[in-house]
């Protein structure tokens, strides 16, 4: 008797749970297909006008090449030194966007780190 009990309180918490997350995202306003991978709202807080796909990619690929170009060209220096490179090549990348918003160095460095970590390893 004592284990229908508690299935029951497990079942109306779960669905309590559930109608919660519902109301938090609806009481955000925040539309979870316009979210591109979290990066939208969670990384960039970029404006609604300019949280677009399209924008959102732009600024993926122009960090993303800055990258590149800098794991090509100076593969010898340290990672830090790498690092500030390819800050000061993604933001001159993305200055060029001409966004109303302004996208922070320690949020391009998350970005620049999460691309590092997904490139090839050299062998």
């Amino acid at each position: 008797m004592i284990e229908i009990i508690v299935q029951y309180i497990l079942l109306v918490a779960i669905v309590l749970g559930i109608s919660y997350f519902v109301y938090l995202l609806r009481e955000n306003d925040t539309k979870i297909k316009n979210d591109y991978y979290g990066i939208t709202y969670n990384i960039l807080r970029l404006e609604e006008d300019e949280s677009t796909e399209e924008n959102i990619k732009n600024i993926l690929r122009a960090i993303s090449e800055a990258v590149f170009f800098v794991e090509e060209n100076f593969k010898t220096d340290y990672n830090d030194v790498k690092e500030e490179k390819a800050l000061m090549i993604s933001r001159e990348l993305i200055d060029n966007f001409n966004l109303k918003s302004t996208i922070s160095d320690n949020t391009i460095k998350r970005i620049i780190k999460l691309i590092c970590a997904m490139l090839p390893e050299n062998k």
